[in-house]
């Protein structure tokens, strides 16, 4: 029995994510104790409650998560490999006589860094120093795949697993990756509601852009 003023958790609406995480990934009941002195037994029926809340407020939104982050990896690799190849024509061709060719690859050069750089033959030194940065810039977008690849394989590890099983990677590169999309930390003190209502948001606006992609 536990003491007749203990208060523990009792729905993901309250509990934080980090106490979540405690009790998944270590089995520490304890962590769902807000005062007091639960009963063990008390703690482990809000547990078994708690797992079923978090199983139908995740859903499959965890699954689609990864479907995305590969889907990011896929149009970065493909990305990379196009700048690469673009780069590499570009610095053997020397004559003026090219530039519609090349104005037309840099371009397509512009478009997938994200930059404005000018790709003039008569000007060498300034042109080859422009696809040297345009070099740099990708070594950028290569760190960004490391990255995302590093959070895909955590992800879809942790996803084989049930819920009392995952392990801190998985709920710290689920965290990375909604940080990336609101651009700032989201930090592990929110709720566990609030965990699985980012991820089902962040599934919604890239099911968007998808749509207004194929439009």
């Amino acid at each position: 029995m536990g003491t007749p003023s203990s208060k523990w958790y009792l729905h993901i609406t309250d509990l934080p994510l980090r106490n979540f995480i405690d009790v998944s990934v270590d089995g520490n009941l304890a962590a769902l104790t807000i005062s007091g002195f639960p009963a063990q037994e008390d703690l482990l029926a809000a547990w078994q409650n708690i797992q079923v809340e978090y199983a139908d407020a995740i859903g499959n939104h965890g699954h689609r998560m990864h479907s995305i982050l590969y889907r990011d990896m896929s149009v970065l690799d493909t990305n990379i490999k196009s700048i690469e190849c673009l780069v590499d024509v570009m610095q053997k061709v020397v004559s003026p006589s090219l530039q519609d060719i090349i104005n037309e690859y840099g371009k397509r050069l512009n478009r997938l860094l994200l930059t404005q750089y000018k790709f003039d033959l008569k000007d060498q030194e300034n042109y080859h120093a422009n696809l040297k940065r345009c070099l740099m810039r990708k070594s950028g977008l290569k760190i960004d795949l490391d990255l995302k690849k590093i959070q895909y394989e955590a992800l879809t590890k942790g996803a084989d697993h049930p819920v009392f099983k995952l392990s801190r990677e998985y709920f710290q590169n689920i965290l990375i990756t909604l940080s990336d999309y609101v651009k700032y930390a989201v930090q592990d003190n929110i709720t566990v509601y609030e965990f699985c209502d980012r991820i089902r948001r962040f599934n919604k606006y890239y099911e968007e852009m998808e749509s207004k992609k194929a439009r």
